[in-house]
């Protein structure tokens, strides 16, 4: 974590030359900036000889503590600054605290020194970072675990099937197929069933199937393939790879071959490849399984369901043999066992191993189920999972490894919505902006990057997709790498969590810089809030236990604090503590009542995220977020369900950051507040209507005329009785995502959105349009829609021409019930990429599959995916 944490410094050394008012400051610490900039260009060059060892590093240990140090003073002095801005000094006064420059220098002087030891270990010739590597690649190589016999997995029969199509099928030219998934996740062992089948083989002239690996050797690889074609190895060992190469692409150039590459870390292997296998019109196959996702075309490996999961296990355990039986009270434990391992096959065949091991009781087996971590998962582990686990988190670039990190501190099984974590790694300071090439991506824009390349690495699983260009809107990450992820977080002093009582605060505790609570209850206890107390390097304090509606004492008098996050802590009354927090970048509270007008000191405060519990009926009107709100200056997300934006009090008053505003209500979008906050991007709109109240919509012509940067637009109205207005409401014209719940337009309104020049997502949820239950869209409408998601809608009968939706990839009906069918032109769209169904009338579904036929008739692919799922079962065809 040196490199993270040398960032980091970097970065709030730049934020306080950015916010002091102190000239002087420059001249004084300029030599402490050079000296993290040059650190930083040293320690990523040795993390990039030494990305892939997994050995405890005393030194990058070292330079972690130095530059945290560095980061600590800085943020103390910008503290110390941000609370005498009310009585400024003289800006010129130079004998301002020289004990602070003195600690400064001398840390200084250290990060010095250790430039210069890494400058002296780092390689001076291609030659030696050659041999660097491959250092690197024999050790990781080495790491082995066990596979998993083909007879002992279930639940492969639809991806085996899919598989042996693809190699069966399709156009005649050579194809390339990736099978991905993460580790223990079974891609060997569902190709060496396709491999295996009397259909495969009989289909096949030659089958070739080699272990690539970590360590990638291109003769080594060459030597294998040719080992496996001819019998006499000796002579082909004195070949040169050109000649290998040559022979390869001889022997195959008349065959039917299938080409199976095993475990492949690096695209790079395939490149020298090409052209050892020639692209005859043979229908010749090369599979390649990977836990990276390269992607399309792939075949991802799932995991396994609760009911597969509980087969295997019970098959690991009681075997195959009839006589062998499973008592009830058994059964209902190990149900919760197989399903604790998340469909994972290697960790059911582990616990199936652990479980033999012992007698076959329901305590037994209870302890088992109750234990987090049975496998003793951890970064010190020498069992075979952890080590590929491991691999798999030494393979990650050093940038990638503290983001990946700060996924596994969530608790198991919470869900991880996008948005609030990649807010949490720009306020933790692990994302920059020029930690990418390309230097005209904002932090957000690298962010969603850096996430893409956690999933695509099989480390991160992407839990649901947004129909916005295909993104993830929330992820999370399997019980097995959280648990490696609380271990090395543990070890590395990255983060401290928090949920039993007994060994709640090991030794070494005080020195981590975030706490996680994974039980609030433990609040409660008076030893622990003690404990607490007696931390001073926490910055970052998460509250993540289950959500607790009753009042609990929270310490928050960690003078440093930059994040609070206690959304699932009820406050009954503002903790004044709170506004102390100087530093504050990011604070999520549940709280009824009103801010009070001292928030304004948190002038460093990014994200403000204010949750009501609403447990007492809430009044109809709005509530305020106090007029100081307008003094956050550097506010970029405002997240504040049942509170409004006020007018401001003077024509300045204005929040030139602020990206996104979500939970307001109408009141919040008059002429004089949109005009203060030019820059949003995403807005989100929550009506609540009194009965029989009507809502116009007119706030839409300031959203139209104000915010002309506005890409996502949500309108959710609620209420008993509301009526149905009649007039079309001005939509903003530059809006690129648009999602409607409950507003009851006339149908008439949608010619109105179809004309949106820029529209690419549209979202329509319950009563989002009321009356006429025929659409027939207009021509010259959605010109640039590419997704569509009906749910819930009260339609009926649907008129569409294929020219009415030119460029739609996804379509997404839900709890449809009066609709009897999409339009059977959509089989004519050659851009439609998906279509799913969830409950809804059959004929519904039967016009999906009957598309999707009529797509495949006409142009001949197969890219078009139909997912119908119902109360009953799911079903899914590709």
């Amino acid at each position: 974590m040196a490199l993270a944490a040398v960032l980091s410094a970097k970065h709030k050394l730049n934020l306080l030359f950015e916010s002091s008012r102190r000239r002087f400051y420059w001249e004084k610490m300029s030599f402490i900036h050079y000296r993290l900039q040059h650190l930083e260009s040293v320690t990523e060059s040795r993390a990039s000889m030494r990305g892939r060892e997994l050995r405890f590093d005393p030194l990058e240990q070292q330079i972690e503590d130095a530059a945290n140090k560095i980061a600590d003073l800085v943020e103390s002095r910008r503290a110390s600054d941000l609370q005498s801005q009310e009585n400024p000094k003289d800006d010129d006064d130079d004998d301002d605290n020289p004990f602070f420059f003195r600690q400064l220098f001398d840390l200084g002087e250290e990060l010095s020194s250790f430039s210069e030891k890494i400058r002296s270990e780092l390689p001076t010739t291609s030659k030696e970072i050659e041999q660097a590597w491959n250092y690197l690649a024999e050790t990781s190589s080495t790491i082995c675990y066990p596979r998993v016999e083909s007879g002992e997995l279930v639940g492969l029969k639809d991806e085996l099937r899919q598989l042996t199509n693809w190699l069966t099928g399709g156009p005649d030219e050579l194809q390339v197929i990736t099978v991905a998934g993460m580790a223990g996740i079974g891609k060997t062992t569902l190709v060496q069933q396709a491999y295996t089948r009397p259909s495969i083989v009989s289909h096949f002239d030659t089958r070739v199937m080699v272990t690539v690996g970590p360590k990638f050797s291109l003769q080594e690889l060459l030597m294998a393939v040719s080992n496996n074609l001819v019998v006499d190895l000796q002579v082909h060992s004195k070949l040169s790879d050109r000649e290998l190469q040559s022979h390869v692409c001889r022997f195959l150039e008349q065959r039917r071959y299938l080409i199976v590459l095993d475990d492949v870390w690096h695209s790079s292997v395939l490149f020298p490849l090409e052209e050892c296998f020639p692209k005859n019109f043979t229908r010749s196959r090369i599979v390649v399984t990977s836990r990276v996702n390269r992607g399309a075309p792939v075949l991802k490996k799932g995991f396994l369901d609760d009911e597969d999961s509980w087969r295997l296990l019970r098959r690991m355990v009681f075997g195959q043999d009839p006589r062998e039986s499973c008592s009830f009270e058994l059964e209902k434990v190990g149900r919760d066992i197989a399903k604790n391992c998340e469909g994972l096959p290697l960790a059911i065949v582990l616990v199936g191993k652990l479980l033999c091991r012992n007698e076959r009781a329901v305590e037994i087996w209870k302890k088992v189920a109750e234990d987090e971590n049975p496998l003793g998962i951890g970064i010190d582990s020498d069992s075979p999972i952890s080590k590929s686990l491991s691999l798999s988190y030494g393979m990650l670039f050093r940038y990638l490894k503290s983001c990946f990190l700060y996924t596994g501190v969530f608790p198991q099984s919470y869900k991880i919505f996008t948005s609030e974590l990649l807010r949490l790694w720009t306020v933790e300071g692990l994302v920059t902006p020029n930690r990418w090439p390309q230097e005209e991506l904002s932090v957000e824009e690298t962010s969603e990057l850096w996430l893409d390349k956690l999933i695509s690495q099989s480390v991160v699983l992407a839990q649901k997709k947004s129909l916005t260009l295909g993104k993830t809107k929330a992820c999370r990450i399997h019980v097995v790498f959280r648990n490696l992820c609380i271990s090395i977080a543990e070890k590395e002093k990255f983060c401290h969590v928090l949920k039993k009582y007994a060994y709640s605060f090991p030794r070494g505790t005080n020195h981590h810089r975030r706490l996680c609570i994974h039980n609030n209850v433990m609040l409660a206890i008076k030893e622990v809030r003690s404990t607490m107390e007696s931390i001073a390097f926490v910055r970052s304090l998460l509250c993540l236990g289950l959500y607790h509606s009753y009042p609990l004492r929270i310490h928050l008098n960690f003078g440093r604090l930059e994040v609070v996050n206690a959304l699932t802590i009820r406050f009954y009354t503002f903790p004044c503590q709170i506004l102390e927090l100087v530093c504050l970048k990011y604070l999520a509270v549940t709280y009824d009542g009103e801010l009070p007008n001292s928030i304004s000191r948190l002038r460093n405060l990014e994200d403000l995220i204010i949750r009501r519990h609403f447990t007492i009926k809430h009044p109809y009107g709005a509530v305020y977020l106090p007029v100081s709100t307008w003094d956050l200056k550097q506010l970029r997300h405002l997240r504040c369900r049942g509170f409004d934006l006020p007018e401001s009090c003077t024509n300045s008053a204005t929040l030139e950051h602020l990206l996104s505003v979500l939970g307001v209500t109408s009141c919040s979008c008059t002429d004089g507040v949109l005009a203060r906050i030019r820059k949003v991007r995403k807005l989100g709109v929550r009506i609540e209507l009194a009965p029989g109240k009507e809502e116009t919509f007119q706030f839409l012509g300031n959203v139209d005329r104000r915010l002309r940067y506005l890409s996502s637009f949500k309108c959710v109205v609620s209420g008993l009785n509301s009526r149905v207005v009649s007039e079309v409401p001005d939509f903003p014209q530059y809006v690129r995502k648009l999602t409607l719940s409950g507003c009851k337009l006339p149908w008439k309104s949608i010619a109105a959105i179809g004309k949106l020049p820029f529209l690419y997502v549209l979202k329509l949820r319950c009563n989002a349009f009321h009356g006429w239950s025929v659409w027939e869209p207009c021509d010259g409408g959605f010109r640039r829609l590419e997704s569509l998601l009906l749910d819930d809608m009260n339609l009926e009968v649907w008129i569409s021409e294929h020219s009415h939706f030119p460029r739609l990839k996804r379509l997404i009906i839900r709890h449809c019930y009066k609709l009897h069918e999409i339009p059977l032109c959509f089989g004519d769209m050659e851009s439609l990429e998906m279509i799913e169904v969830e409950d809804g009338r059959p004929s519904l579904a039967e016009s999906a599959t009957h598309i999707m036929e009529n797509h495949r008739r006409k142009f001949g692919c197969h890219h078009l995916q139909v997912i119908i799922h119902s109360s009953w079962g799911d079903k899914e065809k590709a």
